[in-house]
């Protein structure tokens, strides 16, 4: 009940500040994003919150676009990643792209219908935190690949892996690797090259000191 309040709460919220937009004169050239960085499991696998799992009920969230003088809204149902909303912004203010993996959604927010180049496009999530004190139950790496309707989870700790068939299994409760070797076999291929890929990027980009009030925030939120 907390949660549904603090999402009308929200919705109040998101319907003030477009109102706000029109009332300075801006919402005929402002873009609008919203979306989450993760859903909330309610014991669904026995946990209360998040961070621990990469189910859908954590990593399946909203994405809407809002344009300038758009008429009708539309909806779309394909898998894409929160990580191109970067791209897409370039993208709509007609600025060159990234070109980062994820892509630009302009093409889908134009024509919802068109063909997808990517038909099965992909869309990769982690939860990587190896040194989260062990008190705080987050001690997790994890990654998942979704791909047309199959999605594979990999325990890295605990070295297991788990492939379901989305459309067939929404709920994610029958392991189909044992079934689909095929699609085990490939998905796991792709999931393990982008991790290595993922860990190569942070050891460049190198680490940060952090200052004692950053810190004490951090750990309030369980990050740490």
């Amino acid at each position: 009940e907390r949660y549904r309040r603090n999402l009308a709460v929200l919705d109040a919220l998101v319907g003030c500040l477009l109102s706000e937009l029109d009332a300075l004169g801006l919402g005929g050239n402002t873009i609008v994003a919203l979306t989450s960085d993760h859903g909330e499991e309610f014991l669904e696998r026995g946990w209360l919150g998040h961070t621990v799992t990469l189910y859908d009920e954590l990593i399946r969230v909203p994405l809407a676009i809002i344009l300038p003088e758009t008429e009708q809204p539309r909806s779309c149902e394909r898998v894409v990643e929160t990580r191109a909303l970067f791209d897409t912004v370039l993208d709509l203010c007609g600025i060159e792209p990234s070109g980062n993996a994820a892509g630009s959604l302009l093409p889908l927010i134009t024509d919802p219908e068109a063909p997808s180049p990517h038909p099965e496009a992909e869309a990769y999530s982690c939860a990587w935190l190896p040194t989260a004190e062990l008190v705080t139950g987050k001690r997790v790496e994890l990654s998942a690949l979704r791909k047309g309707n199959w999605k594979l989870i990999i325990d890295h700790r605990l070295n297991r892996s788990y492939l379901f068939d989305i459309e067939a299994d929404p709920y994610e409760s029958k392991d189909m690797s044992a079934e689909r070797p095929d699609v085990f076999e490939q998905l796991t291929a792709n999931l393990q090259d982008w991790v290595c890929r993922m860990k190569a990027e942070g050891a460049e980009s190198g680490s940060v000191t952090l200052d004692p009030p950053t810190r004490r925030k951090l750990e309030a939120l369980g990050y740490l």
